[in-house]
């Protein structure tokens, strides 16, 4: 469509903007464990250790339970298998959509054993509500933005004043 230049430049700054960021969390010493998503039915759908997911919390300066799992797509687990890997994890990401944004009082209510992981007990949730945030529309072409969102949560520090795109802590 003769816009190359326009499509190289509005690339390059997504490139720029991921790996800048990126680079100031390289180097963290403090890298915490992190799960992501909930039950759902009798599974726990979470992404591969090979899933562009997984790569961005690693490049977010976080560790992943699965990061030796070859998978690029996700794995169905039981609860009890995500509990045995990822019950000390540090912080816990949930997308969810629903028409009001959850609570640590509605994860117990969907499930009482989801309290039992340290991250519930922190409350150091946050949640991903796509009944209003355009996460699965923006995300692919914006994920300097989520990485910025993951930085920020793992290493308040190093991203003073960060206004979330998609990730905000739980409420009671």
């Amino acid at each position: 469509y003769g816009c190359r230049e326009q499509a190289d430049s509005l690339f390059n700054s997504v490139k720029d903007s991921y790996l800048s960021t990126a680079k100031k969390v390289a180097n963290v010493d403090n890298r915490p464990l992190v799960i992501t998503e909930r039950r759902i039915g009798q599974v726990w759908y979470i992404p591969g250790g090979k899933s562009y997911i997984a790569q961005l919390l690693n490049d977010a300066g976080a560790e992943y339970p699965w990061s030796d799992n070859n998978n690029t797509g996700s794995l169905a687990l039981s609860f009890e298998n995500v509990l045995e890997r990822g019950q000390e994890a540090d912080f816990w990401l949930i997308k969810y959509h629903a028409t009001h944004d959850f609570t640590y009082n509605d994860l117990k209510e969907e499930y009482t054993p989801n309290s039992r992981f340290k991250a519930f007990e922190k409350r150091r949730i946050y949640g991903c509500n796509t009944q209003y945030l355009r996460y699965y529309e923006e995300t692919p072409f914006h994920p300097e933005r989520l990485l910025q969102d993951l930085g920020a949560i793992f290493h308040p520090a190093l991203f003073e004043g960060h206004t979330p795109y998609y990730y905000a802590p739980f409420d009671e």
